[in-house]
């Protein structure tokens, strides 16, 4: 599109011209340009929009505070501050490309390439599209932060790279693929990302449908900590929400190659989407993993059955004197991690599930006292050794093959005591 002088005068104060360059990589039309501080603080979003459920976008959110205040002070306090560019993604609106045309004339730009016609022009922005951080999103939030109180950094610029987008449900998977494409392949990637945004991991799509679909999971029964542990102060969740998408990861990576679908390693395998089917095949395994935990350790089903604005409804299976193990993210994690030990040899799951449902599960009581739990500090005892051993122990437990010396001795080390002082617990039967 030719542009006179007059086209390119802002006649509100919603409508932006920002000088661009427009180009083209893989099945993307981007355009890179520069935008200021006030316009990235008035205008863009962080990348929880591209969610339907408030709840992942609240878990964004949180991963967000911490470094966005850092990203501010910076901001306000550093001379030679310096960032690099923001890749926004935009939806909605109208914005418009407004191609400079190049002279044809050879005598005015003689050497002037003719490939490069139409990558130079403005991108207008009518001031009602959607903006949103795919990459930056600590950038954006810190900058926010840094213009409170601190207008002399209102006319300050970054660098920013536009990509479109569709706010379709096949839009929105499109853009939550290419924001872990860019923070993956980039720079390193934190868990919290993956399992919010990732159209690629087939353990990450799970859980999010199960956050949204399980009865477990639902409503406040899900800690959105973006570690192993839940905080002391959680009265309300079974569990948090890394703890099951580790669960999902160790589930899967057994399920899978036993149903011959992983031919490479599982990490290569969570970095390509599967075919639908191939997801819904390992969402009802999990579904029908869970249904029959449920069905078979009567403390979660109790749980399940208390009322939503029950309050301190967690404490009688997670408290000061341990609990149930299942209420724990590393006592779940640890079960998980059995089962699968169990499915690889070739155990039945309703069978492996009866079997663990007759172990003791007070984590206060043998045999966890002590490897899994600390009665002093009332705390759960997390050493990667320790969480081995358990495992070990289950396996035995439920009749899988042992090798019953070393695990006698590998239990009364971590016990603290001579092999000959310790027995192993009785099998289940």
């Amino acid at each position: 599109m030719h542009s006179n002088e007059g086209e390119l005068k802002v006649k509100d104060k919603d409508k932006l011209f920002l000088p661009a360059l427009r180009a083209f990589m893989g099945d993307w039309t981007y355009y890179s340009t520069i935008m200021k501080f006030k316009d990235i603080s008035e205008r863009v979003k962080i990348a929880k929009e591209i969610h339907e459920s408030e709840k992942l976008r609240d878990f964004i959110q949180r991963q967000l505070t911490p470094r966005a205040k850092e990203i501010s002070q910076y901001l306000i306090t550093q001379p030679q501050r310096f960032f690099n560019s923001l890749i926004i993604g935009v939806y909605g609106g109208d914005p418009q490309w407004i191609e400079l045309k190049i002279p044809d004339d050879r005598n005015i730009l003689p050497e002037f390439p003719i490939s490069e016609t139409g990558i130079l022009g403005y991108l207008k922005l009518s001031g009602k599209e959607e903006l949103f951080a795919l990459d930056g999103q600590h950038r954006v939030e810190g900058i926010k932060g840094a213009l409170k109180g601190n207008d002399g950094l209102c006319d300050e610029e970054i660098s920013v790279i536009f990509i479109g987008h569709k706010s379709t449900p096949e839009g929105k998977e499109r853009t939550r693929r290419l924001f872990t494409t860019l923070n993956r392949y980039a720079k390193p990637v934190n868990i919290s990302e993956i399992i919010a945004l990732d159209e690629d991991d087939i353990a990450a799509i799970i859980t999010r449908d199960l956050i949204e679909e399980y009865p477990l999971f639902s409503n406040d029964r899900l800690s959105l900590t973006k570690s192993l542990s839940i905080p002391n102060s959680d009265k309300e969740c079974f569990t948090n929400i890394v703890t099951l998408y580790k669960c999902i990861c160790e589930l899967l990576s057994g399920y899978l190659k036993k149903e011959d679908i992983i031919e490479e390693s599982w990490n290569k395998f969570q970095k390509k989407r599967p075919p639908q089917e191939i997801i819904d095949k390992a969402k009802n395994f999990i579904i029908q993993l869970l249904n029959t935990i449920i069905s078979n350790f009567p403390e979660i089903s109790e749980y399940l059955s208390l009322n939503d604005s029950e309050k301190n409804k967690v404490i009688k299976y997670r408290n000061e004197r341990g609990g149930h193990i299942l209420f724990r993210p590393i006592g779940l994690l640890i079960f998980i991690r059995a089962i699968k030990a169990a499915l690889e040899e070739s155990m039945q799951l309703e069978e492996t599930i009866r079997l663990l449902s007759r172990i003791n599960t007070e984590i206060g009581k043998s045999p966890w006292e002590g490897l899994l739990w600390e009665s002093a500090g009332k705390k759960m005892i997390t050493t990667g050794e320790n969480q081995k051993v358990a495992i070990n122990l289950i396996c035995y437990m439920i009749g899988l093959k042992t090798d019953v010396k070393k695990l006698k001795d590998d239990y009364a080390s971590k016990l603290n005591k001579s092999s000959e002082e310790i027995s192993l617990p009785e099998k289940a039967c």
